[in-house]
Formats: C-alpha cells, sequence, structure tokens
C-alpha cells in the first residue's frame, strides 16, 4: 500500500513538471518600424495557469524566450506574453508603433520582456497591474 501511495505520488509530481515544461509560446503578431520591433505570443500549454500563482519555471522559460527574440542593436524590441490565444493581438498589419504598444498593453498582457537602444534588458511582471 505505501509503494502504491509513492507511485501514485511520484506519477503526479511526473505529470506536472512535464506539463509545465511542455508549455510552449506561440507567435500571433510581429510589428517593425524604423528602431522599433514588437512581438506578441501566447503560452501555448495543457496547464491552465492562473495569472496569480505563476510558477517560477514559466517565468524562466518567458524570460529566456524573451531574451532570445531578434534584436537589433541601438533598437527596442519588445515580447508581449499573454495567457490565452484570444488576449494575444495580432499586431502584424499596424502602422504605428504607438498604436502597437497601446493595443498590447490594452490587452493585459501577463509579461512584457524588454531590451532597449542602450543594452538594458529585462522581464516585467504584470506591467497593467
Amino acid at each position: 500500500m505505501k509503494l502504491f501511495r509513492n507511485l501514485l505520488l511520484l506519477g503526479i509530481v511526473t505529470i506536472f513538471f512535464a506539463n509545465c515544461s511542455d508549455s510552449s509560446f506561440e507567435q500571433v503578431g510581429y510589428f517593425k518600424q524604423n528602431k522599433y520591433r514588437v512581438f506578441t505570443f501566447y503560452i501555448n500549454s495543457s496547464i491552465k495557469y492562473d495569472k496569480d500563482s505563476i510558477p517560477n519555471e514559466l517565468w524562466e522559460k518567458i524570460t529566456k524566450d524573451g531574451k532570445s527574440q531578434k534584436h537589433t542593436e541601438g533598437c527596442q524590441t519588445q515580447s508581449f506574453y499573454y495567457l490565452n490565444r484570444s488576449d494575444a493581438p495580432d499586431i502584424t498589419m499596424f502602422d504605428n508603433f504607438i498604436n502597437v504598444v497601446d493595443k498590447a498593453y490594452d490587452n493585459k498582457p501577463l509579461a512584457v520582456y524588454f531590451k532597449d537602444e542602450r543594452g538594458n534588458e529585462g522581464l516585467i511582471k504584470y506591467p497593467e497591474q
């Protein structure tokens, strides 16, 4: 009985971590104008995340993904991450950087990873709270 309980617990933990690592980011939109580049992504996962209790592993994955996005020195890059596909705006056809950023923030992203023209970069969690 004790062996069964331990195996069951191990199975549940394994499933949880396997599902966390299965999370990926699907790009919805891309915008580039002059020195500005903006991406929008949603988190494609079998796990339904609660925005108020995001695991550290997911924050780390968002950071890693944000760092990996194309960036040109002397320019600004912003990558917006949303929990749901329906929240992530397709900004591809926008014609103005200000409108793109307004729309991205209006849709309440979970996080924004930024790289600025001076080489600063970082993750902003819950930017609209």
